[in-house]
């Protein structure tokens, strides 16, 4: 799940147990922090972030803090000084960070449609401005277009329900109220009086094996400085991470409506309306005990993301140009690979050996073509698709498997349009091409010319791949294309243009990147090998490369379908 973690951090402290909780299920794989932003702009806001960021291993997370009008409230125990002190990080002073609102931005604009959370446990400040915001040169699109296309919904600790006063709000009405009257989104609140019951921070205090650790340092010197802390801090921030990364159930259930924000800061709830506000399901004692243990989990261990490729293609020489980048990518960008190809050869349909691999891969790479895998290795395909790990797939996988009508496992004859938002099989819903005779012009979409898979790659060129057709159905809606192709010398008079590369979530909920690109010829091409590692990067999470390291010697000639 992508998240963008938006908090007031340093004027409470339950914001660092917030955040080493979303750090916490980040390493257990169960979101991917996209940016971290701060709705304050106290001077060591942003060194704060920075350090929480470093010591959980992700030093190059993204951090923004608002540069116009913004509350500059600072925490009033000291800790935040301490950290700075004493704890590793790069970022020295707010002027380093990113604009908040063009961190937003920036973002959103890259991510897949629909798929982002927004937390925000702190003022909605930065998400007034961004609802707000003109296009500029990182969208076309306006802050509203941008939130309504990209936004799957937003958890925000704001609020007392059904009614009262809470502190996120009542220090930036204005924006709460613009906020909550504009937003179109799903919106769930985790109020007041849910985290004001659950104590924590304690455990970890006293965990005498638990060292040199930040969040630590922050609970150790404010607790002793409050008697209403002597339990532990409240768990305001905590409950909306938690709701937000694993759902409701079983923790919480909630209420519909709407929320309404007074003149003075003061909030009540309409029975009508789109909104939802937590509800308790399980013990104070139970929420606690869930809460402790993330955010005493410590660092995992830096270990280098794997990518499983899959290969079988009959026609394009991927279990020879594939490899090639596996290397590269090995060698020169700190990750781990393992290749699998069809055996004893390209047009064994029936044998990839070792898909077990799949079980510990991070990233699934397919290039298939009709194939007719057993069942009991299919299941490792199945099984990967179902985790919701990112996909990424070439060309002929739109019609990677083609089992007999009637076959028990026919179903995965669509495993394009199910894995990668393409067409469910070759000649199913128009898709075919233009021609072995016919070559492709690639241009970049203008809208999307910033995306960070695109950096690097040229603005148009050529490819020997003949242009497969995929439009009007596909790729399905919420995807994004990224690159069009022209067909030169089709073989139709009536050849239109088609997209040639796309990102989006497929039906299993997971990122995927697709190109029908993929002809042999086509890893010549500096901007192609510069799409897939970019791609690569982007599917993993991992920052994309300014530049690349080498460029690859790929020359491996068309082999065609053999008897």
């Amino acid at each position: 799940m992508p998240v963008i973690f938006d908090s007031d951090m340093g004027y409470d402290y339950d914001d660092v147990g917030a955040l080493a909780m979303l750090h916490a299920l980040a390493d257990n794989g169960e979101a991917e922090i996209l940016a971290t932003i701060a709705s304050t702009k106290y001077q060591g806001v942003a060194a704060v972030f920075d350090i929480l960021n470093t010591y959980y291993n992700r030093p190059n997370l993204s951090v923004g803090v608002p540069k116009g009008k913004a509350l500059s409230l600072k925490d009033s125990q000291g800790w935040s000084d301490v950290l700075i002190s004493n704890y590793p990080h790069s970022i020295r002073t707010n002027d380093e960070a990113e604009s908040a609102i063009e961190l937003y931005r920036k973002t959103l604009a890259a991510q897949p449609n629909n798929s982002v959370t927004i937390i925000t446990v702190g003022f909605l400040t930065n998400i007034a401005a961004l609802l707000k915001s003109p296009p500029d040169a990182i969208s076309p699109l306006t802050g509203m277009e941008l939130v309504h296309k990209k936004v799957f919904r937003m958890v925000s600790m704001a609020g007392a329900f059904p009614s009262g006063v809470e502190f996120n709000i009542e220090e930036d009405i204005q924006a709460a109220q613009f906020v909550f009257e504009n937003w179109e989104k799903p919106l769930l609140f985790s109020g007041f009086e849910l985290g004001n019951e659950i104590k924590t921070g304690l455990p970890l205090v006293e965990k005498q094996t638990i060292k040199n650790n930040p969040v630590k340092d922050v609970y150790k010197i404010s607790i002793p400085m409050s008697d209403m802390d002597s339990e532990g801090r409240m768990s305001w921030d905590q409950t909306a991470v938690l709701a937000a990364v694993r759902g409701e159930k079983p923790y919480f259930s909630h209420r519909s409506g709407r929320i309404l924000v007074r003149d003075d800061g003061s909030n009540i709830w309409h029975a009508e309306g789109h909104h939802q506000y937590l509800v308790a399901n399980k013990s104070t004692a139970e929420m606690e005990r869930i809460i402790d243990e993330l955010m005493m989990k410590q660092p995992s261990r830096k270990k280098k993301p794997l990518i499983v490729f899959v290969l079988g293609d009959h026609e394009y020489s991927g279990e020879e140009t594939i490899p090639v980048m596996a290397e590269e990518l090995e060698k020169n960008y700190d990750i781990r690979v393992k290749v699998l190809t069809a055996y004893p050869n390209q047009n064994a349909e029936e044998n990839i050996p070792g898909l077990n691999a799949l079980e510990e891969a991070d990233l699934a790479f397919f290039f298939l073509r009709w194939r007719r895998l057993p069942k009991e290795q299919l299941k490792y395909i199945m099984n990967y698709l179902e985790s919701g790990k990112p996909v990424m797939g070439m060309r002929t996988s739109t019609h990677a498997f083609n089992y007999p009508e009637g076959h028990q496992l026919e179903k995965w004859n669509a495993f394009g349009e199910l894995a990668l938002n393409s067409p469910p099989g070759w000649e199913k819903k128009g898709h075919t091409h233009y021609g072995h005779e016919s070559t492709t012009d690639v241009s970049i979409i203008k809208e999307v010319a910033k995306h960070p898979i695109l950096t690097g790659v040229k603005s148009s060129f050529s490819a020997k791949s003949w242009l497969y057709t995929v439009l009007p159905d596909f790729p399905l809606e919420g995807s994004e294309s990224l690159l069009m192709g022209t067909p030169i010398n089709p073989d139709d008079p009536k050849a239109t243009d088609h997209p040639v590369a796309w990102i989006g979530t497929n039906s299993y909920g997971a990122r995927l990147f697709m190109t029908t690109l993929g002809h042999p010829e086509d890893f010549r091409e500096v901007s192609f090998q510069r799409l897939l590692i970019n791609a690569v990067h982007w599917l993993l999470g991992k920052q994309v490369p300014k530049n690349l390291k080498a460029e690859l010697d790929i020359d491996v000639p068309y082999r065609g379908i053999e008897d």
